[in-house]
């Protein structure tokens, strides 16, 4: 077989999630859900509430059926159709939790590289099938499409909100916080999300005529490329300098930049003429 440039993004499109990209996900959320205990409590979550410990790390890991079935009024229980999953994504969590050296193994910067790789993918997977699936219900709603498609791709971040709550965790969030209110403190991923879910909705409508394998394997790409960028400590948020431009626009940052530039201004005239009415004075 010829692998040309088209033939491999081809094969990016082709991929089965099942049991690979899968339990990768399991892993990563039973970690995020380990490290998110960990730093909120001064005792070992998972030993003193396992039960509590293994229903939020399942909430993680079925966040994006769960939130699908619920955005589209489909019964909850098509969750329980794959009863292999919830057991394997047990296993993830008891070797997390409880087998010794394992997290300590998995938090390796180097395996976590992998790890996320790998998530990535399924991310990418995630969003397009969304808006694969909306369209099929609903093929004139763009914004069902947009909205599915973003779920998919953040359903582990918005469920860790109420994660916290079942696991009676109450915080102040702040932007350094281990896992901060997505809400708040939208993460890059969060972004990439609703960047990519627009991107395959422009795709879907035909505004966007390019090669679908070919956008497809570079929207992979380029989240993998950033993300392992950001594990390494190279870049924070790509978003942020956009972010701040658009608010300084749209939300008055730029009149409250001219509001402080006006009020100092006054401050500088009134001192300026107290001094010459001082030296009037002492003349």
């Amino acid at each position: 077989m010829d692998w040309n440039f088209y033939s491999i993004c081809e094969a990016f499109t082709l991929l089965q999630m099942w049991p690979v990209f899968d339990v990768v996900h399991y892993i990563l959320m039973a970690l995020n859900m380990k490290r998110e205990l960990s730093t909120s409590v001064a005792f070992a979550f998972e030993r003193r509430h396992p039960l509590a410990s293994w229903i939020t790390t399942m909430l993680l890991c079925n966040a994006g059926p769960i939130l699908v079935c619920l955005y589209l009024g489909k019964p909850l229980a098509i969750i329980l159709k794959s009863p292999e999953k919830i057991a394997v994504s047990t296993l993830v969590w008891y070797a997390v939790n409880y087998v010794p050296g394992v997290f300590t193994l998995l938090t390796n910067r180097w395996i976590t590289c992998l790890l996320v790789s790998a998530k990535e993918v399924q991310r990418v997977y995630g969003v397009y099938g969304g808006v694969q699936e909306a369209s099929q219900l609903y093929s004139s709603y763009y914004v069902v499409l947009f909205t599915l498609g973003f779920i998919r791709g953040t359903a582990s971040e918005i469920m860790m909100v109420f994660a916290r709550l079942l696991a009676g965790i109450i915080k102040v969030h702040t932007a350094q916080t281990v896992s901060p209110n997505v809400f708040l403190f939208p993460s890059c991923l969060f972004k990439a999300s609703a960047l990519v879910s627009a991107m395959f909705c422009l795709e879907h409508y035909s505004y966007i005529q390019v090669n679908h394998s070919v956008l497809f394997s570079c929207t992979i790409a380029v989240l993998i490329y950033l993300r392992i960028l950001m594990i390494l400590g190279v870049i924070a948020d790509p978003f942020v300098p956009f972010e701040n431009l658009f608010c300084a626009i749209v939300f008055g940052g730029m009149w409250d930049a001219y509001k402080l530039v006006v009020r100092q201004d006054r401050k500088g005239t009134q001192a300026n003429g107290a001094v010459h009415h001082q030296k009037m004075k002492t003349s």
